[in-house]
């Protein structure tokens, strides 16, 4: 239970003491106790409620700056999360040449991209490249990935279909 720190509530409680002191020593009559006391308890039940409901409007805002702030952390890191589309990376280039129909196998696709990238001045191992386009069809495949959520892989075809162009 926490400490009060209302003035006034302290001075109500000190009176309403004094008052059952009086009482107790016979100085004051029970009728004239009695009225005392039911006012001085009204004055103090007030207080304690209006002093109730501003410490829960206080936890109420807390919360709630509490939970923008959470739900900004959050935000953030949903965003470092999805990966960026760089359209010189590697898995830029995999892209374009896994979704060309002329495209029909890994090969194939590594050697379009080497010749994407060097086009843009871009070298690319041929053995990573093909490794990353394995990579990149798993994940697509699983459908886990947010990067390649959306993408569906077409086998037969041996083409990578793009949201919203199928």
């Amino acid at each position: 239970m926490g400490v009060v720190s209302n003035i006034e509530l302290k001075q109500l409680n000190q009176r309403r003491h004094g008052l059952i002191r009086d009482f107790d020593r016979g100085d004051i009559s029970f009728d004239k106790y009695t009225e005392e006391k039911k006012q001085l308890d009204l004055k103090i039940k007030e207080i304690i409620e209006s002093l109730i409901e501003n410490e829960q409007e206080k936890i109420e805002v807390k919360l709630q700056k509490d939970k923008t702030e959470v739900q900004k952390m959050v935000e953030e890191e949903q965003a470092k999360k999805v990966a960026k589309k760089r359209p010189g990376s590697m898995a830029a280039f995999i892209e374009k040449a896994l979704c060309m129909k002329s495209i029909k196998n890994k090969e194939q696709a590594a050697d379009k991209v080497i010749e994407l990238g060097t086009a843009k001045e871009k070298q690319f191992d041929r053995a990573k490249v093909i490794s990353q386009i394995g990579a990149i069809l798993r994940d697509v495949k699983k459908g886990e990935s947010k990067r390649w959520s959306g993408y569906t892989w077409n086998a037969e075809e041996y083409l990578l279909v793009a949201p919203g162009t199928e």
